[in-house]
């Protein structure tokens, strides 16, 4: 009697043991159901009590964070794959995920630490590859950003997000055919979306083929009705085959959007600024920065709308310029006139290093008892940064030149043209007054 009750006591342990494991990977499945369907929260609920009942399931850690991941919660995120990594201390895959939720936070060495961590484990993880490479691509570095995307290439050739950023990479590199044919096999992969449509028709418009550019915009219009980029560039596009009233059209509604998106900037007091010793002064808003920087030679002018670093930070919107006093080592014969050509010249040698150089206008005029000209051009330094509209602006007297350079994003420009010009309107330069050190 007493063995058949320690049976029957053993086989009901051996079954409760058995019914919690179901239970615990019955309740994971459930949860990658639920993510599969997108459905985060219920998929969340579903892993908190697989780990309840087995709090060393690395696979419900796992899963939770990608669940966290999904819904944009990074810092859960990180915390469920580091628990994840610290019960299998070899899994590629959570290395991989949280490297992307890193990312997301902005905590890039630690994102392409775990990058590298999980191709270490796994030398053909081509998504881990494809994760490193991306970041290569976003800062420019081309040369790692191929070798990785290529490599990820190697191990995956169903992914349309990756030939999206091989597109992108061989875009870059002024590979435009290439670049098409990613962009297309993109496309062909399922990845219908607005960003691989715009990015195939930015390439047909460098390959010239403006009807193709016109279709794939048309295509993001479709999806997006009111990306005002594609408006923007078909416009260009119906201008260079002289189909005149669809590109005021499409420019008159670029206008509308822009005027819907972009707030109108508020404008401090205008006062006057000017560097220590007074020899250029111009007025300003008072909710504006500015410096002057001078040594003997010359008085550089830096202006922003935003307070930013004058020594590291990229300038966006405002000016930059300055006074330029001794100009021997540049020009033999001094005069005047000759300052023009030689400055006329330095503005075509600078062209020749952007990506795009265009004039909207040209203008010589006398202004304030000097010879003086004003530009207004279509900038890109490379065709991977965004096009910004520049009104650039020059005086010369006494063998001296005087330029500022006004800019701001092509689609921002109209709300501060009028700005720049009353900046531009009043400045006044002493060109007799030499500069001290």
């Amino acid at each position: 009697m007493k063995n058949k009750c320690f049976i029957v006591i053993f086989l009901l342990l051996i079954v409760g043991l058995t019914l919690n494991a179901q239970t615990t990977d019955v309740l994971i499945e459930k949860g990658k159901l639920s993510l599969f369907k997108n459905n985060y929260q219920s998929a969340i609920k579903f892993f908190e009590q697989a780990i309840s009942k087995d709090s060393n399931s690395f696979e419900a850690y796992y899963y939770r964070g990608l669940a966290h991941l999904y819904s944009k919660d990074f810092f859960k995120a990180v915390d469920d794959f580091t628990s994840t990594i610290l019960l299998k201390n070899d899994f590629a895959d959570a290395y991989n995920s949280r490297g992307l939720a890193y990312s997301y936070l902005d905590q890039i060495e630690l994102a392409l630490y775990d990058f590298s961590r999980a191709i270490e484990l796994d030398p053909k993880f081509a998504e881990a590859y494809m994760n490193r490479g991306s970041y290569y691509l976003a800062v420019e570095n081309f040369e790692l950003a191929r070798k990785d995307l290529e490599n990820a290439a190697k191990y995956s050739t169903t992914n349309p997000e990756l030939f999206f950023l091989l597109g992108k990479l061989e875009y870059a590199a002024h590979n435009y055919q290439k670049s098409v044919d990613y962009f297309t096999k993109s496309l062909s992969l399922g990845l219908k979306d607005e960003k691989v449509y715009f990015n195939r028709g930015n390439t047909y418009v460098k390959l010239n083929q403006f009807q193709k550019a016109i279709d794939d915009y048309t295509k993001v219009l479709e999806i997006n009705p009111e990306d005002l980029f594609s408006y923007n560039n078909r416009a260009f596009c119906y201008d260079k085959l002289g189909m005149a009233n669809q590109a005021e059209a499409d420019k008159q509604k670029a206008q509308e959007i822009r005027e819907k998106i972009y707030p109108k900037p508020v404008f401090g007091e205008m006062k006057f600024v000017s560097d220590p010793d007074s020899v250029v002064l111009f007025m300003l808003p008072d909710n504006w920065y500015y410096w002057f920087v001078k040594d003997s030679t010359k008085i550089n002018i830096l202006v922003s709308k935003d307070y930013i670093n004058p020594y590291s930070d990229v300038l966006n919107i405002g000016a930059n310029g300055a006074l330029i006093c001794n100009l021997t080592n540049d020009i033999s014969n001094r005069s005047d006139d000759n300052i023009v050509e030689f400055w006329e010249a330095a503005k075509s040698q600078v062209a020749e290093k952007f990506e795009i150089y265009e004039f909207k206008y040209k203008k010589s005029m006398r202004y304030k008892g000097t010879q003086a000209f004003e530009n207004l051009s279509r900038v890109q330094y490379k065709n991977t940064h965004k096009i910004f509209n520049m009104l650039e602006f020059a005086m010369i007297q006494n063998e001296k030149i005087f330029f500022i350079n006004f800019q701001a994003p092509e689609d921002e420009f109209f709300l501060y043209e009028e700005m720049f010009q009353k900046i531009k309107n009043s400045i006044e330069v002493n060109f007799t007054k030499e500069v001290s050190k």
